[in-house]
């Protein structure tokens, strides 16, 4: 056999394992018509399992939740009625109130007895801060009205004041009928000012002593 000859006989069997190898390496053209995942709608019970966890997840208490904790306690409380005379404020109420965290810790619980006279009034309220609507809220109900006093404002309590405003209707417009100012007076005192509802005179003060048999 002749050297070119021979050659030849070398180079084949090469290009044979050559173009066998080669197809295994070439890409795969990309079929634009296979279908893409598409995602099994959630049941009823999926889709309100996923909102109540986006919700909880929005609504987690905040630095302003923390502003609260003062008010956490057993209290003295001494109600006064502020003539608008400047004449000293005059004794109208006392009692005692208990204060406390619900709901991890999303909301202040206030449970308080008055005594009026001869006569016992319980008062009831939630207070907390709203994360998305950037305001704190109050609820307040009694066993006198059967109507609910909704309060909302900001502020700092343990500075100028948690200013609350409550709003009503009047002559098909919509007025502050209620506003009033809590802040700490020190750290087992606070009070609650209510103002008149076009004013910037006190007309009521409630005082809460920390009670230390508590």
């Amino acid at each position: 056999m002749s050297a070119s000859a021979c050659r030849r006989a070398q180079v084949a069997p090469a290009l044979l394992v050559l173009a066998a190898v080669l197809p295994a390496c070439v890409t795969e053209p990309v079929d634009e018509a296979r279908p893409v995942a598409v995602r099994r709608p959630m049941t009823p019970h999926e889709a309100i399992v996923e909102e109540i966890a986006l919700q909880r997840a929005l609504h987690q208490p905040d630095d302003h939740h923390l502003r609260l904790d003062g008010f956490v306690g057993q209290w003295l409380v001494l109600v006064h009625s502020c003539p608008s005379d400047g004449s000293e404020p005059v004794l109208i109420a006392r009692g005692h109130a208990t204060i406390d965290w619900m709901l991890g810790r999303r909301y202040l619980e206030w449970k308080i007895q008055l005594d009026v006279g001869e006569t016992t009034n319980v008062v009831s309220g939630h207070m907390g801060y709203d994360v998305v609507a950037d305001e704190y809220q109050a609820l307040w109900i009694s066993d006198i009205t059967t109507g609910m006093s909704i309060v909302y404002g900001n502020g700092n309590p343990q500075g100028r004041g948690l200013v609350m405003v409550g709003t009503g209707t009047r002559g098909g417009r919509t007025v502050v009928v209620a506003r009033s100012v809590l802040r700490f007076v020190g750290q087992d005192s606070f009070v609650i000012e209510r103002y008149g509802a076009q004013s910037e005179v006190v007309i009521q003060r409630s005082t809460y002593v920390r009670r230390s048999d508590r």
